[in-house]
């Protein structure tokens, strides 16, 4: 399942373990061929490892702020992020063993939360 982000985005994206954004334009016509691709890999890669992956899309006319945190300069653009920190991003449009291969690794980020 993907869910479209909105103006809570940052708090939604920091709260999972492993999140997968589609950064995209209403008006791209390369981000309209990449849909149901990413669709597919939402279906297919839903948990992976054992991890559940959730999946986000996010207009980046209507989300400016998370493409500049991000630093989306193309369109379309997949972003790999691990609570909130962004680990991988694709520009364009991407096969599947290439965007399962960034999954793994991204699962293999180890990461320590530090209470303050």
């Amino acid at each position: 399942m993907i869910t479209e982000l909105n103006k809570d985005w940052l708090n939604v994206l920091s709260k999972d373990r492993i999140a997968v954004v589609k950064c995209y334009g209403t008006w791209c016509g390369p981000c309209k061929f990449y849909s149901p691709h990413f669709q597919k890999f939402s279906d297919t890669f839903s948990v992976y490892n054992n991890e559940e992956i959730r999946y986000y899309q996010s207009d980046n006319d209507k989300l400016p702020d998370l493409g500049k945190k991000y630093m989306v300069d193309r369109l379309p653009s997949t972003l790999f992020l691990v609570h909130g920190i962004l680990a991988y991003k694709i520009y364009g449009i991407t096969r599947s063993k290439i965007f399962e291969n960034i999954l793994k690794h991204s699962l293999d980020i180890k990461y320590h939360i530090q209470k303050e």
